[in-house]
């Protein structure tokens, strides 16, 4: 059987400074590769529109383990809601069997160069169609009212395999 990414369903996340949702990754009959996501990134506030392109990755070895961890967060820092404003994340992941540390030095993957990614490694624009697998898209949204703080934040996601 070949190796397959299995997506959790999203469940509340978030820190003191932060609010939002996550997921958790699974490789089922992994193999050593890495997990790739094709992310854009849209955040709309104070009647402007700020968008990045990107794609980040997480390494999978033999045994199926995901690092640096095996989640996925959308989140929104709390000081965003002194304007109201919201962010749209349009995502596709996948796996892809490789030699890891290969592949992520070909898809200058070896240090985050997206603001938005976290600690994740990425690379701004589009994967590589070479590097493209099937995989699941999600969506997720999130908007609110200015000075409504958590209360007024209205989250919408998705996913779908394909």
């Amino acid at each position: 059987m070949s190796p397959r990414l299995y997506i959790s369903d999203y469940y509340a996340d978030g820190t003191e400074e932060d609010v939002g949702e996550s997921v958790t990754f699974h490789v089922q009959d992994a193999v050593e590769g890495l997990i790739i996501q094709q992310v854009r990134h849209r955040v709309t506030m104070h009647g402007h529109t700020d968008t990045n392109v990107f794609y980040e990755c997480w390494n999978v070895s033999k045994k199926g383990r995901i690092s640096p961890a095996n989640t996925d967060s959308f989140f929104i820092p709390c000081s965003y809601g002194k304007q109201s404003g919201s962010v749209d994340i349009k995502c596709k992941a996948w796996f892809l069997p490789c030699n890891a540390h290969q592949a992520r030095r070909e898809l200058s993957l070896e240090d985050a160069d997206s603001s938005v990614s976290g600690v994740l490694p990425s690379e701004n624009g589009k994967v590589p169609l070479e590097y493209v697998r099937p995989g699941i898209k999600r969506r997720w949204r999130a908007t609110w009212t200015a000075g409504g703080g958590k209360t007024c934040l209205q989250i919408d996601s998705s996913r779908s395999y394909g």
